[in-house]
Order: structure tokens, then C-alpha cells, then sequence
């Protein structure tokens, strides 16, 4: 990964024109296998949220986390939701009296990610799938789901991503100068999600 504080899908713009980023709260069932990150690509599964895989309908990308502390009592706020977490009971935060997340759903959002290598112009507006979809970092709490291009051959069915452009912040080359020019190779990508469930 070449600028390494890139990590995740972070929001880029939309293509309906509009610049807001509404987000919208969906539920995590209480018990939740899996560990969750800010910028982790989510899917609905059996009425709750979780980790989306290369052949899922994409709901979006979470922003945030909550849920009342079984022990304590209290409400937590997060990047990051361990595994297994369960809401206490007995109370309700924000009308949830489960986990439940920020995720930003617009089907027309575009997203900046990291690739697991680097790859040029020629792949803009093919498919690619996601690596690491369950990794994160407990220091940032920030996903380190990455873009990965190469591998088995990739298709509507198993690809998450469609790449629509590449992100490009002045790259230091071998030589020690830097390389904006739009046909050097990348590590950092936009992409659009090829299977939006809302789209």
C-alpha cells in the first residue's frame, strides 16, 4: 500500500450530483460473529448488519458504531464493534435495543480505496473484488479492506467493485521525484460498487 493513512473505503463524492453524506442507522443482531470498522463494507443479513463478501448485494460502507455496554449499563460510541457484542437488555439507545451502525447507503457513492498492488490506467472500468474485508486496525479502529484486481478471473457474480477512476496524490518515485502522470501505476483507486442493493 502506497500511502499507507488511506485504509478502508473512504467516501469520495456522489454521482447524483449531491455532495451530503447522509447516513443512515441499520441494526446488528445482538451476537454478531464478526468484528466491525469504520470504512468495512456491510450487507443485510437475516434483518442485521455484516461484513459484505465479493458476491453480496452491498448495502454501503459503515461510519460508526453503538450499543449499551452489557456490564455498565452505559452507551458506547465507536469506529470499531468487537465480536459477539450484545445490547444490555433492558434499555433502548436511539430507539435500538440492539448494536447498530452509521452506514452511509447511497447507491451512488464513489469510494477511495487501497489496492493490494499496483496496476495503471488500463483497468479503469473493470470489475475487481475485495481482500481482507474483515481486517481492521485496533489502533485506528479504521477497516483495512483493500481493492484487489488480480487473482481468479472476476466477474459480475464475485466482484464488489466497478474501478471508475485513479486517486492519485504525488507518488514519490525509486528516483526520489514525483509522479502524478496519469498512466504510472497506482496503489489507490476510486471504484463505484458494482452490486448496490439499493441501485
Amino acid at each position: 500500500m502506497a500511502v499507507s493513512y488511506i485504509t478502508g473505503l473512504t467516501r469520495s463524492r456522489s454521482n447524483s450530483g449531491s455532495t451530503s453524506h447522509r447516513l443512515k442507522a441499520y441494526p446488528i443482531l445482538n451476537g454478531n460473529h464478526l468484528v466491525m470498522y469504520a470504512g468495512t463494507p456491510v450487507k443485510l443479513s437475516g434483518g442485521g448488519l455484516d461484513v459484505a463478501t465479493n458476491n453480496a448485494a452491498v448495502l454501503g460502507v459503515a461510519k460508526s458504531f453503538a450499543w449499551i455496554d452489557k456490564t455498565t449499563g452505559q452507551p458506547q460510541y465507536s469506529q470499531t464493534i468487537p465480536a459477539n457484542t450484545t445490547s444490555k437488555n433492558s434499555g433502548y439507545l436511539e430507539g435500538f435495543n440492539q448494536p447498530f451502525a452509521l452506514v452511509d447507503d447511497n447507491p451512488h457513492g464513489t469510494w477511495i480505496i487501497a489496492s493490494d498492488l499496483s496496476v495503471s490506467a488500463g483497468q479503469l472500468g473493470t470489475l475487481a473484488r475485495v481482500t481482507n474485508a474483515t481486517a481492521g486496525s485496533a489502533t485506528t479502529k479504521r477497516s483495512q479492506c483493500e481493492l484487489d484486481p488480480s487473482g481468479t478471473a472476476v466477474s459480475a457474480g464475485n466482484a464488489m467493485f466497478r474501478i471508475v477512476d485513479i486517486f492519485k496524490i504525488s507518488e514519490i518515485t525509486s528516483a526520489g521525484g514525483e509522479d502524478n502522470s496519469w498512466n504510472s501505476p497506482s496503489t489507490l483507486f476510486e471504484v463505484a460498487f458494482s452490486n448496490h442493493l439499493y441501485n
